[in-house]
């Protein structure tokens, strides 16, 4: 008998210095989580600017994009049905760039294929006639700064881009 006592006891004494460690480790435990805790706020304190930056930047964004989708709405309609179903067509290809520029030796900017002789004078046109539109444009502006009164001392009129 007296040595399954010893027995129950030993038994009694490991499952005591078990739950010991066990309460031992929820203890580190406890510390560790709480460290974590302050460090995390710690970095949400540092990073809480930033993130009001970044979603005002994003609010900014999704207001701009909205004015453009508005914008080009607006320019849908006046477009020609069919010209607007071919730039569709080629803008949901695979690299969705509907436009290149033309370069010098009159090929497109974008695939570099060289366009017929009469393309290219339809387009160096067609670019011309809108450079002139914006300089009428930009001229009659000028104009109606100065009858109002003459324009900003220290501010110069835009200038025409060319391209």
């Amino acid at each position: 008998m007296r040595t399954e006592l010893d027995l129950v006891r030993r038994a009694t004494d490991a499952d005591e210095q078990e739950a010991l460690e066990l309460m031992e480790q929820v203890t580190r435990t406890d510390l560790k989580l709480d460290d974590m805790d302050r460090q995390l706020a710690k970095l949400r304190a540092e990073v809480a600017p930033q993130r009001e930056e970044v979603l005002a930047a994003r609010k900014e964004a999704e207001a701009a994009l909205t004015t453009l989708q508005e914008q080009r709405q607006n320019q849908i309609i006046r477009i020609d049905p069919q010209a607007l179903r071919l730039y569709e067509r080629v803008y949901s290809g695979r690299n969705r760039r509907a436009l290149a520029p033309l370069t010098q030796d009159g090929a497109c900017g974008q695939c570099f294929n060289v366009l017929p002789v009469k393309q290219q004078a339809e387009i160096r046109a067609a670019l011309t006639a809108e450079h002139q539109a914006q300089f009428d444009t930009n001229t009659a502006k000028r104009k109606e700064q100065m009858a109002n009164g003459g324009a900003r001392r220290g501010k110069r009129p835009p200038a025409v881009r060319d391209r």
